[in-house]
This record gives structure tokens, C-alpha cells and sequence, in this order.
């Protein structure tokens, strides 16, 4: 998109400006020329970092990931006051000025554009380029695949950032989107250091950059071909991907650490454990073996994740003298778990008894049934109760996630705004699951097994295991592999676009019942099922405007906006 060329550079500059004591000596960047800004190694470096933590942020709070899922739905404060929000939780009545489609669109091609300008002047001479110059390619690369990987999932065909071989702001077919993805992801594979030569783990491996390959071939449409007439979407190519992935981290079929180490588990408030805080610190040895890449944040202003703030429970925010939610699970209920997400199988819901994940992924809820527990939000420390706030739809003392609770934000005396917890974007339990599926389409259910299970042994221990008896055909696979897929990365941001891969988005469960249904917002506000045409969101009213090369295209939106 043309539009967004020029002010990029200036604004990532701004961003290293910020990030590197040795750069505060260089001119401004908005003054220097591309050539002059990519000749020098420590302006590059700057740059690249700048494009790291860019890419960082915008997974900050983390709520809009979750809107219009099956795992999650909106609080109800958040559902009655936020009419954005809303309209993509439920899919309906969203409009083409939603802003939070025009905020994923931005923040995606700001990443994407400026990427590309480091790839328009470094790319065609890799090659033949000092190794640390290789290795900022391949950063740039990468971080413009895996946005693409986002926007294309979310939006459909968009228009392409390369200013090598594209001039145009159009839409372009997701066939030219997958391609230059795929070229993106193998020079960064080529380039990149691995697991074990990393140094900063704020960057890309080559591990991180197999596996969003792997998730390319996988997630791309189905219908989608290439200019040869084999389709995109290729599970043994897939297979091949992941394959590498797992070998890179050196666990045959079996995954690193117990639920506690990997998923933490804050329940014990005397000493909580959780995998990293932030602030550069490392989890162990099986916790960094497990994330295959993970955003690191810290608790100073400006590097914190803020997902505890928005996600943990409005009642424990008075539990303070000073009534700014003092209590590291005190939040603002902006995504609650659905009842499928955290209730038991013979109770409408998703979990086996004796799953440990159940346990540590969910505050306020029963070890050993599926009666909610509000003794949970309570702190027992100093003798606080949670309360209801008279104003509120009565949601606060549901169950929350607890993936993100960070308790070093009391110990540091600031609220839950401040939390510095690590958050993983691909863990090894992903990535299991990912081939598991990949292999039963590919070799079989005897196959797949082995990898299927791994997530289950960790959480249950050898009666987890399912036999191959268990999995009568592809639907009943389906199913399960879904089910198992919320149970281990329920919050971890991969439930959209699973439900839009799969179908389920638009599908019914093995009961004949619209699958979005289990989203409580959906139910109602009595939502018969999802229309097709919202599978993708609209293109933003804003960029239409702004971009000339949509304007009058019969391509400019998406069908039903």
C-alpha cells in the first residue's frame, strides 16, 4: 500500500531512537535516505528491534484476538458499552468504520510496510552480505510473513508490501499473498540463527520461522491453488514443516515439563509459579524448550502486556485501599471464558476430570466439578473479599483466565496494568497438534497418535492416551482434535483462526447445534449461526478511502459489507 511507504520509516525510527543508546547519536532517520539508514549495521539493528517490539505491542491486552470464538465472549459491561466489539463477537451488523478492524489492519501493514523497506534495499544482495546483514533480512522477512499470516486469515485477499516486484495499493489474490509468505519464510529460514545460536529471544529462529511455514501450508484455504494447480493448502508439506520444528527442539514425541512449570499455576499464593515475568528474564530450561517463540515484556511504562488489566476479574478491583485492583487476578472482565471452555464433558463442556490444564488455565472455578467457585477471586492473605459491582451484568465472579496473572506486580507495588509476564505465541503444544492432524490426513490415525497424545499424557498422565479405537472417522477426529486444541491453548490466540480453517466457525457440533452457539454473548442475543460472508472482516472504510488503487475496484470489499 503506497500510502503507508513514507511514514514508516520515520516512525520505526522513532521506535529505535527509543530502544538503542548508540543510535541517539545518529541524525533523525526521517532525514536520512533508505540507502543511508541501511548502510550502517547498528542503524539496522535498531530498526529490526524497532520492528520487533512494534510487533510486540500490538499483541498488548490481547482482547480483539479473542472476539468471535467459541473459548471466549465479551464481559458485560464490555458487551453493552462497546458496540465495536460487540458487533465482532456475534457476527452481526459490522460495519466497514468497525475500529477495531482498522486497528488490526494498521498495525499489521505498519510492520508489514516497513519490513519491506528494509527488503527493498538488502534483499537482492543477501546473498552476498555480511552475516549480520543476512540476519536482519531474514528478521524483516519474517515479520512480514507472519503478519501477512494474520491479515490474510482475518481479511482475505489484501493488498501486497513489496516494493521489489508490486506497485500498487489492490487487492491481490491470497494465491500472491501465500507465495510471497512462502519466499519470506524460506529466506528466513535460510538466514535466521537456531534455537540453540539465539541470543536474543525477542527475535525469530529458525524454529519459530518452520512453524509459521508449517501453519502457512496448513491454514491456507482450501480452494486457494497455486499457479501450477496443486492447492495451497498441503498437509505433508505441512507435516514436513513441523517435523522440523519438534526435531530442532530435540523431544521426539515427547513434550517438556509438567502442567505447572509450563502453563504456571498462580493458585498457590504463597509461592505462585508462573514460567517467566518479563523484564529479559528466562523460564527454564523446559518452559524455553516448550515456547518456540514467546513476547517478552517487562514492567516499566510503555513495556508492559497489560492482559492481566483487561482480562482479569472487575470484583477483586476494590479489594484495595487505594481501589486500583492491587490483586494481581483483579482486571476488568474484558474476555470471560465460555461455558464449553471451562465446564466438564457430562456437564456441556470440554474438560476430562483430572486434566491438570483445567485447573491452572481458569480462576474461580471447582477443582472437581463444574460449580463455579467465587472463594477463588477472594485473598485470603489480608483477609479481602470480592464484590459485586451493583452496575455490572453480574459476570465478575464467573470464572476468568489465568493464564496471564503475574504476581511480581505486587511485589513491585503497581497494579495489574503493569504486568510483565511472558506471553508464548507458539508453544511445542501447538505445534503437536498441528502434525498430529497433519499426520492423520496424511499416514493415518496410528500415525498421528503418538503426537495427538502428548498434550494429553502431560495433563493426565498415561490414562490420557486415547487408543486409535477412539477415533472412528475424519468427523469424530475433527472434533476431538478441536476440543483438545481449546484445552491446551485456550487464551493463547489461535481459536479464530482455527474455527475459520476448519469450517467449525460456520459448522455445527457432533449434536447438530451451531458450534458459535457455545459463545454466551452469540446465544443471547439469539444468533441463529454465523452468516458466510462475515468469515472475513470488511476492509476498512478508511483505507478505501485513503487507498486510490481500490477505490472504483469491483475487488475493493469483501462480499456482504
Amino acid at each position: 500500500m503506497k500510502i503507508l511507504k513514507y511514514g514508516v520509516i520515520a516512525l520505526v525510527g522513532l521506535m529505535s531512537l527509543n530502544s538503542c543508546q548508540d543510535f541517539l547519536d545518529q541524525k533523525p532517520q526521517s532525514s536520512l535516505s533508505q540507502e543511508q539508514l541501511f548502510s550502517d549495521t547498528k542503524n539496522m539493528e535498531s530498526y529490526v528491534q524497532g520492528l520487533y517490539k512494534q510487533w510486540r505491542d500490538m499483541h498488548k491486552e490481547q482482547i480483539d484476538i479473542y472476539l468471535g470464538t467459541d473459548e471466549a465472549a465479551q464481559g458485560g459491561v464490555q458487551n453493552r458499552d462497546n458496540l465495536d466489539k460487540r458487533q465482532l463477537d456475534i457476527y452481526q451488523d459490522i460495519t466497514t468504520s468497525n475500529n477495531v478492524v482498522l486497528n488490526a489492519w494498521n498495525k499489521r501493514y505498519s510492520v508489514i510496510a516497513a519490513a519491506a523497506t528494509l527488503l527493498q534495499e538488502k534483499q537482492e544482495t543477501v546473498e552476498t552480505a555480511d552475516s549480520l546483514t543476512q540476519v536482519f533480512v531474514a528478521d524483516a522477512s519474517f515479520l512480514r510473513a507472519v503478519n501477512y499470516f494474520e491479515l490474510v486469515m482475518l481479511f482475505g485477499d489484501v493488498p501486497i508490501v513489496d516494493y521489489i516486484n508490486v506497485s500498487d495499493g489492490a487487492r491481490h489474490p491470497r494465491s500472491e499473498v501465500y507465495a510471497l509468505m512462502e519466499s519470506d519464510l524460506k529466506r528466513a529460514i535460510e538466514y535466521l540463527p537456531t534455537m540453540d545460536e539465539q541470543t536474543d529471544k525477542s527475535h525469530a529462529t529458525t524454529r519459530l520461522a518452520w512453524a509459521m511455514l508449517g501453519k502457512l501450508y496448513m491454514y491456507a484455504d482450501a480452494d486457494v491453488m497455486r499457479e501450477d494447480g496443486t492447492p495451497w493448502r498441503d498437509y505433508a508439506k505441512a507435516a514436513e514443516a513441523f517435523k522440523q520444528v519438534i526435531d530442532e527442539s530435540g523431544v521426539g514425541t515427547t513434550l517438556p515439563g509438567d502442567v505447572d512449570e509450563i502453563f504456571g499455576n498462580t493458585k498457590d499464593l504463597e509461592n505462585p509459579t508462573i514460567p517467566a515475568y518479563g523484564d529479559g528474564a528466562e523460564g527454564t530450561a523446559n518452559v524455553e524448550c516448550e515456547w518456540v517463540y514467546a513476547f517478552r515484556f517487562g514492567h516499566a511504562n510503555g513495556d508492559e502486556n497489560s492482559i492481566q488489566w483487561a482480562m482479569g476479574s472487575r470484583a477483586v478491583s476494590i479489594m484495595s485501599t487505594t481501589g486500583e485492583a492491587m490483586c494481581f487476578w483483579a482486571g476488568f472482565d474484558g474476555m470471560l471464558p465460555s461455558d464449553y471452555c471451562w465446564k466438564f464433558k457430562e456437564d456441556g463442556g470440554v474438560w476430562e476430570k483430572g486434566d491438570a490444564r483445567r485447573f491452572v488455565s481458569f480462576r474461580g472455578i471447582n477443582e472437581n466439578d463444574s460449580e463455579m467457585n467465587p472463594a477463588e477471586f477472594n485473598d485470603p492473605r489480608n483477609g479481602w473479599t470480592a464484590q459485586l459491582i451493583g452496575y455490572c451484568f453480574g459476570d465478575e465472579l464467573d470464572p476468568h483466565t489465568a493464564k496471564f496473572e503475574d504476581p511480581y506486580v505486587e511485589e513491585i507495588g503497581m497494579n495489574t496494568y503493569q504486568s510483565g509476564r511472558a506471553v508464548p505465541f507458539i508453544r511445542l503444544g501447538d505445534i503437536f497438534l498441528n502434525y498430529a492432524e497433519c499426520l492423520y490426513r496424511t499416514e493415518g490415525v496410528s500415525a498421528a497418535l503418538p503426537y495427538f497424545n502428548a498434550t494429553r499424557i502431560r495433563a493426565l498422565g498415561r490414562r490420557g492416551a486415547l487408543p486409535a479405537s477412539a477415533i472412528s472417522d475424519e468427523t469424530a477426529f475433527m472434533h476431538e482434535m478441536m476440543d483438545e486444541r481449546m484445552r491446551e491453548l485456550n487464551f493463547e490466540g489461535w481459536r479464530k483462526f482455527d474455527l475459520i480453517r476448519t469450517g467449525f466457525l460456520t459448522g455445527n457440533d457432533l449434536n447438530g447445534q451451531p458450534i458459535m452457539q457455545r459463545n454466551k454473548n452469540f446465544r443471547d442475543f439469539a444468533v441463529g449461526s454465523v452468516n458466510p460472508n462475515y468469515r472475513y472482516w470488511p476492509i476498512p472504510l478508511d483505507e478505501i478511502n485513503k487507498n486510490t488503487d481500490l477505490q472504483g475496484s469491483s475487488n475493493a470489499q469483501n462480499p456482504g459489507y
